[in-house]
């Protein structure tokens, strides 16, 4: 199951969110309205509901959408909460839209439920029009181009080991280390590049200077 996780951040224009509409959509309070918006109806609603517009909550509640409330005052985001529930749902990928904008502590609470999921062994990633997150630890990845322009290797650890190939700046057994910026704006060659990780985790960015 592929499941897409609307959150509260900045809204994506309404052709971005019609690719995801055959995916089970999970909306996290407030993330509802663009796709209201978009004339695309999540399968579920869940957060505290309080930033929700009242005239959407009746919209939902009048077409039957399942909606899960929760305290406001509580351990996990909503987003969070949705990644919950997508787990249980055992998705097999899962996209995190609008999540990017606004409140930058919300951003960075979004990347740690990457690592949540790939604990899970879920394809997890934050996806916007210019940007596409993901959290690897150690092994070998095949990525495509998909796209996008650049790529980028961001440890999360004090220094990663890692091997690229098929990339403009290929690298062998190389340690980058998370206070120096020399893991930006690589480029795969053709349409796919191979990572091998081999000791550390590092968030894996592709992104484009304009909208795809």
């Amino acid at each position: 199951m592929k499941v897409a996780i609307v959150s509260g951040g900045q809204a994506p224009p309404k052709e971005f969110l019609q690719q995801y509409r055959d995916w089970y959509i999970i909306a996290a309070d407030s993330g509802v309205h663009c796709l209201l918006e978009a004339g695309i109806d999540p399968q579920q609603v869940i957060g505290d509901l309080d930033s929700i517009d009242s005239q959407d909550l009746k919209i939902l509640e009048d077409k039957g959408i399942k909606i899960k409330s929760f305290p406001k005052e509580k351990d996990e985001t909503d987003t969070h909460l949705c990644l919950l529930e997508a787990i249980r749902l055992q998705a097999e990928s899962i996209h995190i839209l609008a999540c990017f904008g606004r409140r930058f502590d919300q951003t960075l609470a979004h990347l740690a439920l990457l690592e949540i999921a790939h604990d899970y062994k879920i394809t997890c990633s934050l996806v916007d029009q210019e940007n596409k997150v993901e959290f690897l630890s150690p092994g070998k990845y095949q990525v495509s181009k998909d796209g996008y322009q650049y790529l980028s290797l961001v440890p999360v650890t004090e220094s990663i080991t890692v091997s690229l190939y098929h990339m403009k700046y290929p690298l062998e057994r190389e340690n980058l280390y998370r206070k120096k910026s020399q893991g930006i704006s690589n480029e795969i060659l053709d349409q796919e590049g191979t990572i091998k990780l081999h000791k550390g985790k590092a968030y894996l960015i592709h992104s484009n200077d304009k909208k795809r």
